[in-house]
């Protein structure tokens, strides 16, 4: 009995010091805790802008006033300087939490990030060593004539760390890629806990390891076998496009139907369908992470025709099953 218990205190130690810690962060490099909020809906539809938004000042001061990106207390302008003075968000016996930006040839913050920002990474270090780093925040990009983006960030005492990459047009300001990170002092890694999604006016939601969830309405699920294969041409040069989603729901359904065939054919009911989308899951998921603008739509491509294969795969499974 006392062995058991002295095992369970071990045990209690060992995922207390991986995900119990607190981590006292610095006030000025924490962020702002309204990053902690992953309602991506909301925030889009908060920040959205009238049609005439940029020739009526009444109406351009109610958006702005909605919009609660307007309103955030940390200034993350300013973080371009501090960084320059002491780089440190967190240090103890064990880890150091280092923010750096980019430098010049004389390894001097570039003088002109505080206006034109650049991107901030967070460093996990341990015995002198980076053990991990992640792309913390960005206070500008450009992106094309009519678009800018920025990331915004928040570290939590917990060892939670979230980050936001907005798209900044005429029309609002739109919430692209959320993500979720857990700090890990027995891994030594930011572990990436949950992805947000918003591109193409879809949403995806992914949570580690085992969960790739389309949220959307704006589906087509009458798609024929024709329509399928022509749609599978459309998107064989790895682009993003709408198509995929309408395969992706086509070949989720079909395999759904499947399966609710065979659980009737052995005259059992179960849950197998969530069990198998979960195993699916968990596959296409190995697939790298999207971390700036830039990869977000390849990283769709690579993911919904990940999980179309696997549907497509499954399907044949089902079918075998149900002709024996």
């Amino acid at each position: 009995m006392k062995r058991w218990y002295f095992i369970t205190i071990i045990l209690f130690i060992v995922s207390s010091s991986a995900y119990g810690q607190s981590f006292n962060i610095a006030k000025k490099y924490r962020g702002d805790p309204f990053f902690t909020n992953n309602n991506m809906l909301k925030l889009e539809y908060d920040c959205i802008r009238h049609s005439d938004y940029w020739q009526d000042q009444n109406k351009q001061k109610k958006d702005d006033e909605r919009c609660p990106l307007n309103h955030l207390k940390f200034d993350y302008g300013s973080l371009y300087k501090l960084i320059d003075k002491d780089p440190i968000a967190y240090k103890d016996n064990n880890i150091q939490l280092r923010l750096s930006a980019p430098k010049d040839d004389n390894d001097n913050i570039k003088e002109d990030l505080e206006v034109f920002g650049g991107k901030i990474t967070l460093s996990l270090i341990h015995q002198n060593k980076v053990k991990d780093k992640i792309f913390l925040a960005d206070d500008f990009f450009e992106l094309g004539e009519y678009a800018v983006g920025y990331q915004r960030y928040y570290i939590a005492p917990s060892g939670d760390i979230y980050t936001i990459l907005f798209v900044e047009t005429e029309e609002g300001i739109t919430p692209m890629l959320s993500k979720h990170y857990k700090i890990d002092t027995n891994k030594m890694e930011f572990t990436l806990k949950e992805i947000l999604i918003s591109a193409a006016d879809t949403h995806f939601q992914i949570i580690y390891p085992t969960k790739f969830d389309v949220l959307t309405e704006k589906l087509q699920l009458d798609y024929s076998q024709q329509q399928s294969e022509s749609c599978q041409e459309e998107i064989k040069d790895g682009e993003y496009y709408h198509c995929y989603l309408d395969l992706y729901k086509y070949y989720e359904n079909k395999l759904k139907q499947k399966i609710k065939l065979l659980d009737h054919k052995q005259k059992v009911q179960t849950d197998s369908f969530p069990v198998l989308k979960q195993k699916m899951d968990s596959i296409c998921l190995e697939t790298a992470s999207p971390i700036y603008y830039e990869d977000i739509f390849p990283y769709l491509s690579k993911m919904m025709s990940c999980s179309i294969q696997q549907f497509k795969q499954e399907i044949k499974q089902a079918e075998k099953k149900l002709t024996q």
